[in-house]
């Protein structure tokens, strides 16, 4: 156990992760609240009379970590403003895509309970409870990210390419993501079998948007569909040689969609590189 407080930022994040999980579930997270955690919150609630809000669990999370750090600061600590990182539930092909947002929302889980181990809280029911309740959204978390790891699904094989060709480009001061083809194989061989590379165009987003709210890989599928321009199978060295080609001999960057910034350079770049560039 840490005898230092964990920041007020991460604590304001948790407690609205766990504000709208209670109140969203599955429909916004792929995922629903465990009933330690919902159970522990309408406790909560009854008790102080209170309206559950990010603020009111934010105070509770504040409190137990006083509690467990034995923080004598008898300031009153309010929950900051902070921008959620938390976003909506994005679902592809292989199930719930996973996010930035949910590795470091584990990060944050696992350095909470760290701060807060039951040795100052042992003996407070409802402290424990708590604690109980934080520990299996933080199993939560981790299980879903599992499930929906890529390797996970694919029983741990990870010659199983499905990737994205796109290229970043500045018109007139305004970055766009470009995809221009897409390559997969859904073989029993993985990498063996059936694969095919298509090639299209005139499938674009502004970056800005993108990296706020990207489409899914079914939409951007849907887009595509419309403007084939070349469909070839093939396997996945000789894909990467056909795009590299395509984009007139230029060196391929591997960057995840799902990693893309509003300050990512310009340039060509494939997703999914682990599996997709020995």
């Amino acid at each position: 156990m840490s005898t230092r407080m964990i920041s007020v930022d991460v604590t304001a994040q948790i407690a609205e992760f766990i504000y709208q999980i209670n109140e969203f579930g599955f429909n916004n997270f792929g995922m629903s609240c465990p009933k330690e955690l919902s159970n522990v919150l309408w406790r909560s609630s009854n008790r102080s009379g209170l309206r559950l809000s990010p603020s009111t669990i934010f105070g509770a999370l504040y409190k137990i970590n006083k509690v467990a750090c034995s923080d004598k600061n008898t300031e009153t600590v309010l929950m900051p403003n902070i921008t959620p990182i938390i976003k909506p539930r994005k679902a592809n092909r292989d199930g719930e895509e996973i996010q930035p947002w949910h590795y470091k929302m584990a990060k944050y889980l696992d350095i909470y309970l760290y701060q807060i181990e039951k040795k100052n809280i042992a003996k407070d029911e409802t402290m424990n409870d708590w604690f109980k309740a934080i520990c299996a959204l933080r199993d939560l978390l981790f299980a879903f990210i599992v499930r929906n790891t890529l390797l996970y699904i694919n029983n741990g094989n990870i010659d199983y390419f499905d990737s994205y060709f796109y290229q970043i480009v500045d018109r007139d001061g305004e970055k766009y993501v470009v995809i221009d083809g897409y390559y997969y194989d859904e073989g029993e061989d993985n990498g063996g079998g059936t694969a095919r590379c298509v090639q299209y165009s005139n499938v674009e987003f502004p970056l800005a948007d993108f990296v706020e709210n990207a489409p899914s890989s079914d939409a951007i599928d849907d887009l595509a569909s419309l403007n084939k321009q070349y469909i070839e199978d093939m396997k996945h060295d000789d894909a990467l040689e056909s795009m590299q080609h395509f984009y007139k001999g230029v060196t391929i960057h591997p960057i995840l969609l799902a990693e893309l910034h509003k300050d990512t350079p310009c340039g060509y770049y494939v997703d999914y590189p682990g599996r997709m560039i020995k």
